[in-house]
């Protein structure tokens, strides 16, 4: 049976004999509406109504990915380290 690799370097880990870590990361996205956006409030009930029409042709699953995602890694220990030292990898400066 093939063990498990480490999500970032390919090695494998054994979970039961080796310090690994799962990570999960949580992906929400944001934004804002420009306040000129919506001119009177019938426009906010406009908009609804047009979500609303196109909601039966929207799947659940493509709506909420769009808005969050969650994922989940495995790491060995030294991606783990070099993970917590510079999670967003930007370069050195």
């Amino acid at each position: 049976m093939a063990h498990p690799t480490c999500d970032r370097c390919q090695t494998e880990v054994d979970l039961g004999r080796e310090i690994h870590f799962h990570i999960t990361i949580e992906i929400e996205a944001g934004g804002f509406v420009e306040s000129n956006s919506f001119d009177e409030p019938s426009d906010h009930f406009e908009r609804l109504e047009e979500v609303l029409a196109n909601a039966d042709s929207t799947c659940d699953a493509d709506f909420e990915e769009a808005w969050f995602q969650s994922k989940q890694y495995l790491l060995c220990q030294p991606c783990y380290q070099k993970y917590v030292r510079n999670p967003l990898a930007k370069p050195n400066s």
